[in-house]
């Protein structure tokens, strides 16, 4: 073998090892990240930091471990052998590139699947027994309504406050935005494919689709939303393209 043919052959390794635990990680990543909600009693937003960690240590001891092995270790040794260096590099550089698409991807799934998790959980807080205050009668609460409502008893005539828990308010939050997303993982994925092309109509196009899907199932969630439709789809066209 020669001097050549044992760099490249390290080369390949230490890539297929990363690319492999990398795979690994996300696994593990998302089965923990998702356990956690019931270990912490459903703190969202603990949960979700518990993802963020996860994103910064893929980054810094996977990813970026691609480029400082080339630097330090593997360009000195190629290129004092010959001139081959350049297209070794190339695939450190691609690799690296598409472990970042793959954890974009992965942490758009994720928040979606633990903002679903989170949402089944506390949209059953609503489901509590609520009564009138003034004849005890049992009252309708809405369950797709994120904050205070105004209940008037349907025997007495009475209005009642009725005032969620803070973990059922969060939902119409951030929960929906992530829940809607997912829902539009299709859509999102080809938008993706065709933003690589750059600023394309073909891109803009499959960029409004992916706004259009997202807003419809969002106001399935939070259907207060709906009549705002149109207005939503054009302000995330403006917002993504209007600096372009």
């Amino acid at each position: 073998m020669t001097r050549k043919q044992e760099l490249v052959s390290r080369w390949d390794d230490f890539l297929r090892k990363i690319d492999t635990r990398f795979e690994e990680s996300l696994a593990a990543a998302e089965t923990a990240v998702l356990e956690s909600l019931s270990g912490n009693d459903y703190d969202y937003y603990a949960s979700a930091r518990t993802l963020m960690s996860v994103r910064l240590q893929l980054t810094s001891t996977l990813i970026e471990k691609i480029d400082q092995t080339w630097r330090l270790q593997v360009e000195p040794a190629m290129a004092a052998d010959g001139a081959y260096w350049m297209d070794e590099m190339k695939k450190g550089y691609d690799l690296a590139e598409a472990l970042h698409d793959r954890l974009e991807r992965f942490m758009f799934i994720t928040e979606g699947k633990l903002s679903q998790a989170y949402y089944t959980h506390c949209i059953g807080l609503v489901n509590k027994n609520f009564y009138c205050t003034q004849c005890r009668s049992k009252l309708e609460i809405k369950q797709n309504f994120f904050r205070s409502q105004y209940v008037t008893c349907g025997y007495c005539n009475t209005v009642n406050t009725f005032e969620p828990e803070t973990r059922y308010v969060q939902i119409g939050w951030n929960v929906v935005h992530h829940m809607a997303a997912l829902a539009a993982l299709e859509e999102y994925d080809a938008a993706q494919q065709a933003g690589k092309q750059g600023d394309t109509p073909a891109y803009r196009a499959a960029y409004k689709k992916y706004l259009e899907r997202y807003f419809r199932e969002k106001a399935r969630l939070v259907p207060d939303i709906e009549a705002n439709f149109e207005q939503d789809v054009a302000s995330g066209m403006h917002k993504r393209f209007s600096n372009h």
